[in-house]
């Protein structure tokens, strides 16, 4: 027989997993610190490649280099953001669904479209690339 201690602690322990179970997820720190640092620079490589085109002496194609890479981190930076910010949404809008009674049509739509979110888009990739490359 249980002593009323222990049912106590056993309640507290079934409210924090209730508390867990519904914990809103935000959106990271850290992809809005780098968007921040990346939205920077893209802003002065356009700066400089629309301020000062053609009066470079060394090379005038520098400035549209500098255009180009501004318009790939903008692009980069918007598809990225809103990967995060539509997988952030799934996740505190569309709870897995749990019970005895969850139809298998229903959890297979839920998991793929779980996993579609949870890859990381290829276009970003493909744009540091064309960077690099640039």
């Amino acid at each position: 027989m249980q002593n009323l201690e222990e049912l106590h602690i056993v309640e507290a322990e079934d409210q924090d997993l209730e508390k867990n179970s519904t914990k809103v997820e935000k959106f990271p720190i850290s992809t809005i610190i780098f968007t921040v640092i990346i939205l920077f620079i893209a802003a002065l490589f356009l700066f400089l490649g629309v301020t000062d085109y053609k009066t470079c002496p060394e090379d005038p194609r520098i400035y549209i280099w500098l255009n180009i890479v501004a318009i790939l981190l903008f692009l980069e930076r918007i598809i990225s953001v809103t990967h995060v910010y539509t997988k952030v949404w799934f996740n505190n809008n569309c709870p897995e669904p749990t019970g005895m009674l969850v139809d298998k049509s229903v959890m297979k739509k839920w998991m793929k479209k779980h996993d579609q979110l949870n890859r990381r888009p290829l276009f970003p990739d493909l744009i540091w690339l064309v960077m690099v490359f640039l």
